[in-house]
């Protein structure tokens, strides 16, 4: 969804994105779908940048995203993400709040029953150049990103949330939350920063404190 939040990304069934219109209910650029070669992350493989003037989309194999100009629907860039022999599923895009980053979190099988690592990665938007690539152990499709758009938690499937400075790629803190090989699907900060909800797979939630952002220290 747009910042305003008059407009929203959909995908639909047969693969193409539509930006709609919320007030309106009609659709303002359509996007193709992507060739049958290069899989679908679905949904949470989109997103708006803050100022709604590009949209992002990316495909599960060979990785690769797309940014779209919205007012003529025509691609405008493109990123390779992960390497083509990896088979990598559930990808999420978001944009930071100042719309200076964008993040891609995707996840590697190694076996039908198990997610092998996660990887989040993060480019510049005014040069596109990559400036976070970080593989853990544990996979997942969770992402939230802080107000301040300097930090990002990113939960695992192995039980613990990763702190991440956005600024200098590196994990701050891992923090976790449940039992080695418990799930955390996904997480929110609060507006303030000061908290983290962690939604986990076994229908809890927990809220964790953190340290306040540096600008909120006094």
């Amino acid at each position: 969804m747009t910042a305003t939040g008059d407009a929203m990304l959909v995908r639909r069934d047969d693969r193409s994105t539509v930006l709609v219109s919320i007030p309106a209910g009609k659709p303002i650029v359509e996007l193709p779908a992507p060739p049958e070669s290069e899989g679908d992350a679905g949904s949470a493989g989109l997103a708006i940048s803050p100022d709604g003037l590009w949209l992002a989309t990316v495909t599960t194999l060979p990785g690769k995203v797309t940014i779209w100009d919205r007012a003529t629907g025509k691609p405008i860039r493109e990123i390779k993400s992960v390497q083509a022999d990896e088979w990598l599923s559930h990808r999420r895009l978001r944009f930071t709040p100042d719309g200076k980053r964008l993040l891609c979190v995707s996840f590697r099988h190694t076996s039908a029953e198990s997610f092998g690592s996660g990887r989040l990665e993060a480019w510049d938007t005014t040069n596109w150049k990559q400036t976070v690539t970080l593989r853990e152990g544990g996979g997942g499709q969770g992402l939230a990103i802080r107000a301040d758009s300097r930090q990002a938690a990113w939960p695992l499937s192995d039980g613990a949330v990763r702190l991440v400075n956005l600024d200098t790629g590196a994990i701050e803190r891992t923090i976790r939350v449940g039992p080695p090989g418990g799930v955390i699907p996904d997480c929110a900060y609060a507006p303030d920063g000061r908290h983290l909800v962690t939604a986990n797979a076994n229908g809890t939630a927990y809220v964790l404190r953190l340290s306040p952002p540096p600008d909120a220290k006094k």
